[in-house]
């Protein structure tokens, strides 16, 4: 049966296998919180997915070494992912961090070319093998052990996966609470966190129960300040979906099942265009 939406939502190990989707997701954070906080955000990791499908567009054109910077902005603002200003600070992170390199053209001095550094595509290269992990676990397939098998995987995936992405605006546009999570600084994380950790059942009182924690531990697991913590879960609490109870200096998380399912649909969108692309490829 090919994989729908409806048909990844109805699998009785749906948010079994989300769960553990999460997790896998947390733990590359906690490998390399700085790299993979560059991209916690929805613009960004639209920003990042276009920069190296561009890149990796342009590889085999030896008269083209690098990806002009001006292109990756001009793209930027076609496509309605960023004005010009937001994706050059964008670019100036990725230098500033090491992702990626700028150099000059040395036919035309005026030309500034971008290098992508090797573990920016060994990470996408994770972040793809956990998405085709969850995606075996629902329909016993072996994508995740096609794509490892394959050298240039990544090469002749991340392009087609970037074209149907921006064009699919259910992903490029999200509604409601989790809006939220995707759009402001960081909130990926949390998102993360709070899936990660969110119970098989729904509490009497309609709530989905999450991990009972602290604001210091928590801030700790996710590398982010107590005072940027502290606002995004009162942020959040005023968008809905979730809220929290105080027990004398820890706190009692939940989500509403509306932004459990809210979520999850999310979730098998992408989840249905990445198995459609890899069926399209033919690895």
């Amino acid at each position: 049966m090919a994989l729908t939406p409806d048909v990844i939502l109805a699998h009785p190990h749906c948010e079994a296998a989300l769960r553990r989707q999460a997790r896998a997701c947390l733990a590359t954070h906690e490998a390399q919180p700085r790299l993979a906080s560059i991209f916690a955000t929805q613009q960004r990791w639209l920003l990042a997915m276009l920069a190296l499908s561009l890149y990796l567009s342009r590889d085999g054109h030896p008269e083209t070494p690098g990806l002009r910077a001006t292109l990756l902005l001009d793209e930027a603002v076609r496509l309605d992912i960023a004005s010009r200003n937001t994706a050059h600070s964008f670019l100036q992170d990725m230098q500033q961090h090491g992702l990626v390199t700028i150099e000059t053209s040395d036919s035309d001095r005026r030309l500034r070319l971008l290098h992508a550094q090797g573990f920016v595509i060994d990470m996408l290269h994770h972040w793809l093998s956990i998405q085709f992990e969850t995606l075996d676990a629902l329909d016993g397939g072996t994508r995740g052990t096609r794509f490892a098998a394959e050298p240039q995987a990544v090469a002749r995936l991340q392009p087609l996966i970037t074209a149907a992405l921006l064009a699919a605006r259910p992903l490029r546009v999200q509604g409601g609470a989790l809006s939220f999570f995707t759009w402001l600084g960081d909130g990926g994380l949390v998102l993360d966190w709070l899936i990660a950790n969110m119970a098989e059942d729904v509490a009497e009182n309609g709530r989905v129960r999450i991990a009972e924690t602290s604001i210091p531990l928590l801030a700790q697991q996710l590398s982010l300040s107590q005072a940027d913590l502290t606002r995004r879960l009162k942020e959040a609490r005023l968008a809905g979906g979730v809220g929290w109870s105080d027990l004398r200096g820890r706190i009692k998380l939940w989500i509403t099942p509306d932004f459990r399912d809210e979520y999850c649909l999310y979730q098998a969108t992408k989840l249905t265009l990445l198995d459609r692309v890899f069926d399209q490829s033919r690895l």
